[in-house]
Formats: structure tokens, sequence, C-alpha cells
């Protein structure tokens, strides 16, 4: 687990890259963070995917400038679905992509607390490698806790998601997950 610097059109990228300890090469996933940036939480999650087998790097798309100017940049981008927050997104996945011990199939996810689903497993890119959700944790979100896109079509529900006081009374979708940690 290590930090990095990922080459973009606008300059180095801020990251955190989590390896497995098993033989590669391996899948990759891209970890994106909410709005609270690169915290614990979310090298936590990149460590998790790590020990499941995945090169994962979680890029600090607040790093270049103030939080509410990058946060503002970010929500523009959302709304037009193209800026600099997708071409960061972008590099990061084409980085990881390019590395010796990729297969060169990468996907993202995302973990948010107090915002929308707490953990959204999704697809698309038409990578479709294989997904286990297994022994998520999602509290207090505004939205699902724990949610699998159906494009995610070798997505396996491993067991042991917990999802409690989220926005969606089912808590989960397209999940199984408990109620109580």
């Amino acid at each position: 687990m290590a930090d990095v610097m990922i080459a973009t059109d606008r300059g180095d990228l801020p990251g955190y890259l989590a390896v497995p300890t098993t033989p590669g090469p391996w899948p990759g996933v891209v970890v994106l963070h909410d709005v609270l940036g690169m915290s614990k939480d979310l090298k936590a999650q990149a460590d998790w995917l790590a020990g499941a087998g995945y090169l994962a790097v979680a890029p600090d798309l607040l790093s270049w400038g103030s939080r509410v100017t990058c946060l503002r940049s970010i929500f523009r981008d959302l709304r037009a679905r193209r800026g600099r927050a997708f071409d960061d997104v972008e590099a990061t996945r084409a980085w990881l992509a390019g590395r010796d011990d990729s297969t060169g199939q990468v996907t993202y996810t995302h973990a948010s607390h107090n915002g929308g689903s707490g953990i959204y497993i999704f697809d698309d890119y038409g990578v479709f490698f294989p997904y286990l959700a297994q022994n998520h944790t999602a509290e207090h979100n505004g939205d699902w806790g724990i949610a699998m896109d159906v494009g995610v079509p070798q997505g396996t529900d491993g067991g042991g998601n917990v999802a409690f006081g989220n926005g969606q009374p089912a808590q989960c979708l397209n999940i199984v997950c408990a109620s109580t940690p």
C-alpha cells in the first residue's frame, strides 16, 4: 500500500495504491471518494479490494486546489457529465490499466457517507470482471446502504453485508443485507 502520483493532462494527481499479495496480474478498481476526499475509510476500502485480489487505486480529486474550489468543479462536472473530474478519473483508469501488474481490466467503485448510496457497485465501462460483494457495512447514508447495479453481470453477493440507518427502507438494492451490525 503506497502513495502514488498519476500523470494527467494537468499534471500529477496524488493517489493511494493497494496491491494484492497474491501473484498477479490482477484486474483493477478505481475507488472514488465522497466529498470528504482522501480518508482512512477510503484507503481501507482500497486495501479491502486488494485483499480480494484487485489492484485498487484511489485518486485524490480534491488535491489541485482548495476543497471548496475542487468540490464546486466536481459538481459542475457531474452536471455536465464531462470536465476535469472525468478527465482525472479516466487518467487514473488508464494509468492503472497500463501497469505491468494489471490485466488491463479496470472498473470503478465509490463509497460515500451521509451522501447518496453508501456503497454503489457498478460497471458502466463494459469490463465485466467478477465482483464479490462481501462483508461491506454501510450506515447513515441518504439513499441506499449498498446497491449493486444490475449492469454488473458477474456481480456476486458473498454475504456478510450489513446496512442500517440509510435513507431507503429496504437498505440494499440487488444484494442481501442484514439490518444490524
